[in-house]
């Protein structure tokens, strides 16, 4: 029961991001203490493996709303867990180039579909039958109000 409730309100959540425009609430955080507290196993699914996480050893701030893009950073370990092979790892690494923070999360899985992967970030396109297609198109709407973009690769 906690788990559907959980589901339904990850659906309300992402339907009233993708009508609503993202309001931004822009503060320097320390980018190695912001990713390791999203891996707190209280934020993470019921049950989920901790995903492994690679940051620069050199402190790494940079201005962004943490609660939005953590809310991303969540939809996209929450898709590479669903999605990974029995046993593997998933990982959430950090870097910095040419001005720009990247965040990539990674898994070893079966591929996307060329069909869905071309439509991956948007509304209502999903790859499981349980799937409603919000998660990813909330992701790709996040990362346009910080400027920056995501993409699949396989």
């Amino acid at each position: 029961m906690l788990g559907q409730i959980r589901r339904l309100d990850g659906v309300v959540e992402s339907l009233l991001g993708m009508v609503q425009p993202i309001r931004l609430q822009l503060e320097t955080v320390m980018v190695q203490d912001w990713l390791a507290s999203l891996l707190d196993p209280a934020v993470l699914p019921p049950g989920a493996p901790a995903p492994q996480l690679r940051v620069p050893d050199a402190p790494l701030q940079w201005m962004l709303d943490p609660q939005q893009l953590g809310r991303a950073v969540h939809n996209l370990l929450r898709n590479a867990l669903q999605h990974a092979d029995a046993g593997s790892a998933v990982t959430l690494e950090a870097s910095a180039r040419d001005g720009l923070l990247q965040l990539q999360v990674s898994n070893r899985g079966a591929a996307i579909a060329d069909a869905i992967a071309s439509q991956l970030f948007e509304p209502f396109v999903s790859g499981r039958a349980d799937g409603n297609g919000l998660g990813l198109a909330l992701v790709r709407e996040i990362a346009r109000a910080h400027g920056g973009q995501v993409r699949y690769a396989h």
